[in-house]
């Protein structure tokens, strides 16, 4: 880790982290290929079933919206919790819907009920599946803006402590879920998940938190030997929380439980022991919502081109889909990312600007 100097506090300058958006075009990249699948079957079956690399990503991505997202809520409470709900709706729902309808467009899939739900990013909420299966990350997503949006509005604030309490809360509803004789755990369970995006959170307090006004935290081997034990402790328990939940599930054996563990190791390796920051691949990173909500358009008229069966483990591929799939998949989300999303985006700012 970097060396460190005596400070008041620790402020993280209010911008863009590089290795923030480095990682998410990876997390991207891994997503966009696991969904492609790839060629020759053998390589097909390490990266899917051994590695997940699925998996993997979407570990990450969620680490990511915890390290970023709650120092988005600041101010009064309300008119902060306003601004936040308006911003995020305006970065969110746009591109969302213009993929949605192009989706059910191109592949339509269950009901009209359905639809309406999956529309809102809460179908779980009127007791329905999701109708469009890879959109199933987005409402876990906007469950954790609810709640640290709750929790913001109770304290005031989304400091160490509140991030803390809310973790451990998760924390042992988890554990409590995945042990109980009675669970029934899915893939896509939601309070895992929740753990990674408060973990996530938490790493940030600590990469910024000032050691040198506890010294008693401090003995002779320094700060960074307390940082990083903070660090170990709290992702040790988000890895085994993790893997607890991936265990329990049915039918995904030892490759979910690993992409688990890569999923917490690349991002606290990337982004806060050793923070990696490549220009290209940052703005390229800023692509990667309108790139993961529109891959499946892409792979969905891709796949009856090459007379490709629909996603089965065993379905085979050609050796240039995956590239093709992958370079499209990105030059989609780019032109996405400047007509729809940013505009949509700036909307949001534009009303939000008196709060």
């Amino acid at each position: 880790m970097p060396p460190e100097y005596p400070a008041a506090r620790t402020i993280l300058p209010k911008k863009r982290f590089g290795e923030v958006d480095s990682l998410r075009a990876i997390a991207c990249a891994l997503v966009v290929i696991a969904h492609a699948r790839v060629w020759p079957p053998w390589l097909n079956d390490f990266l899917m079933d051994r590695v997940e690399i699925g998996a993997i990503g979407v570990v990450m991505f969620f680490a990511i919206s915890g390290f970023v997202i709650p120092d988005t809520l600041r101010g009064m409470r309300l008119e902060g919790v306003k601004r936040f709900f308006i911003r995020r709706f305006w970065r969110l729902y746009p591109p969302f819907w213009v993929a949605f309808l192009l989706t059910l467009w191109i592949k339509p899939q269950y009901g009209v009920g359905d639809w309406i739900w999956d529309a809102v990013m809460l179908p779980s909420l009127g007791s329905r599946g999701h109708s469009i299966a890879q959109f199933w990350t987005l409402e876990i997503e906007l469950v954790f803006y609810l709640a640290i949006a709750g929790l913001f509005l109770i304290f005031g604030h989304l400091g160490k402590k509140v991030l803390l309490l809310g973790y451990l809360l998760l924390l042992g509803l988890a554990v409590r879920k995945v042990t109980a004789s009675d669970a029934v755990v899915d893939y896509d369970t939601m309070l895992p998940y929740l753990v990674v995006m408060f973990w996530g959170g938490i790493c940030r307090e600590i990469r910024r938190f000032d050691f040198y006004r506890y010294r008693w935290l401090t003995p002779k081997l320094g700060v960074n030997w307390a940082r990083s034990s903070a660090l170990g402790v709290v992702s040790g328990m988000t890895m085994i929380v993790l893997l607890m939940s991936y265990s329990a599930v049915r039918g995904t054996g030892r490759s979910c439980e690993l992409a688990g563990a890569l999923g917490i190791l690349g991002f606290l390796l990337w982004v806060i022991l050793t923070p990696v920051r490549i220009d290209w691949l940052s703005r390229i990173g800023r692509w990667t919502y309108s790139t993961y909500l529109f891959h499946f358009v892409v792979i969905f008229i891709a796949r009856p081109l090459f007379n490709i069966p629909d996603f089965e483990v065993t379905s085979l591929v050609p050796p240039y889909f995956t590239a093709l799939c992958f370079l499209v998949s990105f030059a989609l989300g780019a032109l996405v990312y400047r007509w729809i999303e940013q505009p949509s985006d700036h909307v949001g700012k534009q009303l939000t600007t008196k709060l």
